[in-house]
């Protein structure tokens, strides 16, 4: 068994055993033991900006019936693995120990919390669903595929940073060849869509209409117009919500139907009707006579 075969979900805040490989011994060459060691005891961790981490935590020598004798390490120095240096190193896992191994290396595993994660990336590596679609070594990072009508369907990485209730959204790792309205390092929302055929796809949908929203208990995006001819990116409102009990997403649909409430057009509003001639009136102050605002409406 290795990295590369079971993932990293067996390794994630676990210790295991890595036999040796040639990266392992570089990074231990300059270590002064009389011993012959045959791997490392190490812990898993994430780094979210430069992904799968092991934190060797001692040398380890196999013997019988295989058994490990451990060998301490320097308690000044630290010594870590990327993922993808010890993929195809085999393993093993001694799950009877977990509680003995965590007081052991509880100082250089306190140490690791400096790379503890926000709570919807740590939920996000727990969704199966995503395991197919995750960088091997990156596993915050997942292909997405970008939609827009008159351009070809585009595969793209992006790395999860909040969860909605339908949607997920990251930043965009790359910029995509075609014009989509969106560019690298811009926050995109993506959905799971299951075929016809049962296969899962992420997908980016940028074709929104009016409506389209992306929210979570405090803060909300919404889209209230649509692109004309179909051209450039929405420009959504931002709603949060400071006090009261009201769930977020009845505030989305109060809003947007205070948007549809424009009796003297058939142009829809992107501001609610209470607010929007209110914001074209501060946007037109400087056209405002002067004296016309101070004890009652100048339109009046």
């Amino acid at each position: 068994m290795n990295y590369s075969e079971l993932g990293f979900k067996p390794f994630y805040k676990n210790f295991s055993i890595l036999l040796n490989n040639d990266n392992i011994m570089d990074i231990l060459a300059d270590l002064d033991v009389d011993e012959v060691f045959d791997g490392v005891l190490v812990y898993g961790y994430v780094n979210y900006e430069t992904g799968f981490t092991f934190e060797i935590l001692s040398i380890a020598q196999q013997e019988d019936e295989g058994s490990f004798k451990f060998f301490d390490l320097p308690n000044d120095i630290t010594y870590k693995l990327r993922a993808d240096a010890v993929k195809e190193c085999e393993c093993f896992f001694y799950e009877d120990v977990y509680d003995e191994y965590m007081e052991l290396f509880k100082d250089k595993i306190s140490s690791l919390e400096t790379y503890a994660e926000n709570e919807n990336v740590s939920k996000s590596r727990r969704f199966d669903f995503l395991d197919s679609f995750r960088h091997e070594e990156c596993i915050d990072d997942v292909q997405v595929v970008l939609l827009k009508e008159g351009l070809q369907p585009e595969r793209v990485w992006v790395r999860i940073e909040e969860l909605g209730d339908k949607v997920i959204s990251g930043k965009l790792l790359n910029e995509p060849n075609q014009d989509f309205g969106y560019h690298l390092h811009e926050k995109v929302a993506f959905f799971v869509y299951t075929d016809e055929d049962g296969n899962q796809h992420l997908l980016c949908d940028m074709n929104l209409m009016a409506g389209a929203c992306l929210y979570n208990e405090n803060m909300a995006y919404l889209v209230t117009t649509i692109l004309k001819n179909k051209k450039g990116s929405p420009n959504p409102l931002i709603i949060e919500k400071n006090c009261g009990n009201i769930s977020m997403l009845d505030a989305i649909q109060q809003v947007l139907y205070l948007t549809q409430l424009h009796v003297g057009s058939t142009n829809k509003l992107r501001l609610p009707i209470t607010t929007s001639y209110a914001d074209k009136i501060c946007k037109n102050y400087e056209y405002v006579p002067s004296g016309r605002m101070e004890n009652n409406l100048f339109f009046l």
